[in-house]
């Protein structure tokens, strides 16, 4: 990214998250409108990209996120983190299900599945947004925060 442009770019892990989160809402939120328009076949194209992107995340998340938070409230993975992580295990089951909905052509199965996806979400979401994201915020150091979302923003486009 050009130096220039460096400074309009996320600045902390709260604000990485957000448009992470709203780039993975468009690109689900697409593959639902294919849905609704009895456009199965064309979902099912795009609904890789939308699952990649959520897998990522939630990999991200476990992988670098999860332990700082654990390391800066000296808990550990059975402490708050275990919570979230039951909640990717089963955003991960919602997203697989929407996947064999797809390939089925089962529009009745995806929406269940969506639904699914969505409750759980949104109760993890609140709990990441509010506590989660600006704690770690709060306890790195600047230079640490820059390097976690450098490193966000490359994994995130693999």
């Amino acid at each position: 990214m050009p130096a220039v442009l460096a400074h309009f770019g996320p600045r902390t892990l709260t604000e990485w998250m957000a448009r992470n989160h709203a780039i993975l809402e468009l690109q689900l939120d697409d593959v639902t409108r294919m849905v609704d328009d009895g456009e199965l076949e064309r979902a099912d194209h795009h609904f890789p990209d939308a699952e990649a992107i959520i897998r990522r995340r939630i990999e991200a998340e476990e992988r670098y996120v999860f332990p700082l938070f654990e390391r800066f409230t000296s808990t550990d993975a059975e402490g708050p983190t275990a919570l979230l992580r039951w909640e990717h295990r089963e955003l991960g089951q919602a997203l697989g299900e929407m996947r064999v909905a797809l390939e089925a052509g089962n529009a009745a199965d995806f929406h269940r599945a969506r639904e699914a996806f969505t409750r759980v979400e949104s109760q993890h979401r609140i709990a990441e947004d509010r506590l989660l994201f600006p704690l770690v915020d709060h306890v790195l150091e600047e230079n640490a925060l820059a390097e976690l979302v450098t490193l966000l923003d490359n994994r995130s486009t693999r």
